[in-house]
């Protein structure tokens, strides 16, 4: 033993103590006693004058320090003649046990526990760190957690991060025990143990971590025809604290696969035919658990077994899976399958004029090329063409040959009762620039044209459910008639003010009011020769670059009326190598006007509206040659694409419909063949899948999205859906606790009613957690009250022991908008009564 170290615990005893009694059985110490360094401490040796020394301490020098050495054994207590003394004060020890005690700062009583782990007390590093964690009332089981938790470098001394430090041990192929080799040296290894079983009552006679995890994850996943765990609910809660865990949550997913194939899940997954005990209770211990709902939601769709309220609570319910956000395309895809296969049963295509199509399109149809390219989206996106291939070739049957076909059908047949487009008396994309932006300059208002190129009808209504989920933005979307034929330049030309438009013969140069139309510079310039405002037009790419407080608030400032030419679905569609991403283009170009409507509100502007210069027809399939006639052999044809055709001496056949320009509402003596339903003409090197020009509702419907932003955003009138307690137990007297909850309303964007992400949990008075968490998305949209009810089941992890027969909070959270902290969204209270020890409860 070290003089430095018998020094510094000589001191500790005196920092608490008046009078300290060093017994010495062999006399040993003796000589080390004159070197000490002890500052106002008196070192007196002890021999046979007991009561002198009493008298002397007592009476005499009260107030001194002294140091008793006796050059001998303790006596017995009866026979010791300073045990009033002794017993006031403090005995020192100088074996090693004692010096690393009080070296800690723990009291004698905890010598035992030195003893039995000195090779953990022997490292300075340990005790170091042991001193910093310990709290006045640790218990013996304490300390040892604590001990195991500096051996593992681990801030958090909680059981639960000691087992998830150990688990970064397991490595794969290896079967070495990590309790084993980093406690047993220590003698930690059954204190470990030890506290295991009381907490999860897991009990073997050869414990090892890797057989304690394939126990939990049968607890939480009981799989097959194995008997279950008999594992406590602390299971559960362990493995739901760990799947959230940012920290532990690969090795999670790294050991779920390792015990999946041990246990062969997916040979036992395959065998069931039942999965409805796997989605009710939100089971996704194993990544196969996933892929086996995904297969079953699949063959639902297919088979169409699944109501669409089952099919939407399916999805909703794995959305809180913690392998959700690797499949989440892979649902998406399936949910808007199977959205669009609801559509399509209650398909009606009747209309008895353009003006009924129009607004049919308009309110109900547009849905079927949403949830059609909102499909192939996220089919590709996920990357598992294999296992969605049979829905996708489902949809893309249904989508060719029972909607557009249909479709085109009896649109042609009232289209085909009409000599000029668009009909009198209907919306037309010609008045845009009167109907949509002078109103604007009549009040003296500065507004922001956004024009995207191709941005179909139904893209422009998810564009207005983006804004409407916004509480910046107040938006509304109309439905017009385009231009014919409707090609980037023609519609371009007709969103600018004009008196006349004529297409050159070429068909590559549209002429508005006798001037040519294309390139920015030009449009501006006919833009500001035709208004009496400031103007601008810019290219999307240009403003997006602007720095908005030294470019942006003074360009806003000089001008009053601005142009953003938006080109993201029509490059992408109009090019053969690319067409095939127009569903990821769709999605790009609705993230950019987004952005560039944010970038808007931000250098103070207030007032948009989004236009379209034509739609599109899509196909995700090759279109086959039986769609692709011959071009007409009559006439002279100046100019032609996939849609339309321009010339003279043009007759109208069954591909073709002909109309005189003037028809059209276009000058110039040409006519104009608009091919008719969904044909493509056999033009070499174009695409065909992507298509645009033609009268087809998908082509003709273009969207004017009205924006404004909101400056008082004190009155703004989003908000998030509430959620109520439907059901709660008021006395809980089982480790699982099922809860109900309701959400109020159906969320709805028209009515800027959001969803809501909760966390629900169980804590006690004081705030501490009692159970696991879990987390609920309320997204519901359905009217049915019946629909937007939600079963979760808490499961009481061990630290609800100390909270028997008290009250007891069930409580909801929300995050605060704009930030990471939590608040509560409403919360209950029950009393906890229960016999803790025992899980059969749960059986």
């Amino acid at each position: 033993m070290s003089h430095a170290v018998i020094q510094k615990s000589l001191t500790n005893h005196f920092a608490r103590h008046r009078v300290v009694f060093w017994y010495d059985a062999n006399g040993e110490w003796g000589d080390e006693l004159q070197t000490l360094s002890l500052p106002d401490v008196e070192a007196v040796t002890v021999k046979n004058d007991e009561l002198a020394v009493k008298f002397r301490v007592l009476r005499d020098e009260p107030n001194q320090n002294f140091l008793l050495y006796f050059p001998s054994a303790r006596p017995n207590d009866d026979e010791n003649w300073l045990l009033d003394i002794l017993l006031s004060n403090a005995e020192f020890h100088a074996d090693r046990a004692s010096l690393h005690l009080d070296d800690v700062g723990l009291p004698p009583e905890f010598k035992d526990l030195t003893r039995e782990h000195a090779r953990f007390f022997q490292t300075k590093k340990n005790r170091e760190a042991l001193k910093k964690r310990l709290q006045a009332d640790d218990s013996q089981a304490t300390i040892r957690r604590r001990m195991m938790a500096v051996l593992l470098r681990s801030q958090d001394d909680s059981l639960d991060s000691v087992i998830l430090h150990l688990a970064k041990e397991l490595k794969e192929d290896d079967y070495l025990d990590p309790v084993a080799l980093l406690f047993n040296d220590c003698g930690l290894e059954s204190a470990f143990w030890r506290e295991i079983g009381i907490q999860f009552s897991y009990s073997k006679a050869s414990p090892t971590l890797l057989d304690f995890m394939i126990e939990v994850f049968r607890r939480n996943a009981p799989i097959g025809t194995e008997p279950s765990s008999s594992l406590s609910g602390q299971a559960i809660v362990f493995l739901s604290r760990w799947k959230d865990s940012k920290a532990f949550k690969s090795k999670f997913r790294e050991l779920s696969t390792r015990i999946a194939s041990d246990l062969r899940i997916r040979e036992a997954l395959v065998a069931q035919s039942d999965f409805r005990s796997l989605i009710e209770t939100d089971v996704d211990a194993y990544e196969d658990v996933e892929k086996a709902i995904l297969s079953h939601l699949r063959k639902g769709i297919l088979e169409q077994t699944l109501k669409p309220e089952e099919r939407r609570a399916i999805i909703e319910r794995r959305s809180r899976s913690t392998w959700y956000e690797d499949y989440s395309d892979m649902y998406q895809a399936l949910y808007h399958a199977g959205e669009f296969m609801d559509r399509m049963e209650s398909l009606d295509l009747q209309m008895a004029s353009i003006s009924a199509g129009l607004d049919a399109y308009a309110k109900r149809w547009w849905r079927i090329d949403y949830h059609y390219r909102k499909f192939q989206q996220h089919c590709r996106k996920s990357g598992q063409g294999e296992f969605l291939k049979e829905t996708a070739k489902r949809v893309e049957a249904r989508y060719l040959n029972d909607y557009q076909i249909h479709l085109a059908t009896r649109w042609e047949d009232v289209v085909g009762q009409q000599s000029n487009w668009p009909p009198q008396g209907l919306p037309s994309q010609r008045d845009f620039f009167s109907d949509a932006v002078t109103p604007f300059i009549d009040k003296g208002q500065k507004l922001f044209v956004i024009v995207s190129d191709a941005l179909r009808y139904e893209c422009a209504h998810e564009l207005l459910h983006r804004f409407l989920k916004e509480d910046r933005y107040s938006a509304e979307l109309e439905a017009t008639l385009g231009i014919l034929p409707g090609f980037t330049k023609l519609g371009m030309a007709a969103l600018f003010p004009h008196q006349t438009l004529e297409i050159a013969d070429n068909g590559d140069t549209v002429i508005s009011d006798g001037e040519a139309t294309s390139g920015t510079g030009v449009r501006e310039k006919l833009l500001a020769a035709r208004t009496d405002v400031n103007v601008k037009v810019m290219q999307a790419s240009k403003f997006l670059e602007l720095k908005n407080k030294t470019e942006g608030q003074p360009l806003t400032r000089d001008h009053e009326l601005f142009y953003i030419l938006h080109n993201v679905i029509d490059k992408v569609g109009d090019d053969k190598m690319t067409e095939g991403d127009l569903p990821e283009a769709c999605a790009r170009a609705l993230d950019e006007v987004m952005e560039i409507a944010r970038k808007i509100a931000n250098i103070n502007g207030t007032n948009m509206v989004i236009a379209a210069d034509h739609g599109f027809l899509f196909q995700q399939s090759d279109v086959d040659d039986a769609d692709c006639p011959p071009l007409p052999n009559q006439g002279k044809i100046t100019a032609k694409s996939r849609r339309w055709v321009m010339g003279t001496g043009l007759q109208s056949n069954s591909t073709i419909r002909v109309y005189e320009a003037s028809a059209l509402g276009l000058a110039g003596n040409s006519q104009i063949g608009i091919v008719k339903g969904i044909q493509r003409l056999p033009i070499q090197g174009a695409g065909k899948r992507f298509v645009h020009g033609g009268a087809m509702p998908q082509e003709v419907v273009v969207p004017v999205l009205k924006v404004n932003v909101l400056k008082d955003r004190k009155n703004r009138t989003l908000r998030r859906v509430a959620v109520e307690f439907l059901h709660i137990p008021h006395r809980i007297t089982t480790t699982r606790v099922p809860v109900r909850l309701y959400q109020t309303e159906p969320v709805s964007d028209v009515e800027r009613i959001q969803p809501i992400e909760l966390r629900l949990g169980l804590y006690g008075q004081d705030g501490k957690l009692l159970s696991d968490q879990q987390t609920i998305n309320f997204l519901s949209k359905d009217q049915d009250p019946r629909q937007r009810e939600t079963q979760v089941t808490l499961t009481l992890g061990h630290e609800a022991e100390g909270y028997n027969n008290k009250d007891v909070v069930l409580r909801l959270e929300e995050t605060i908008p704009g930030t990471s902290h939590l608040r509560t969204h409403t919360e209950s209270s029950a009393r906890l009564v229960r016999h803790f020890g025992s899980d059969f409860d749960e059986f």
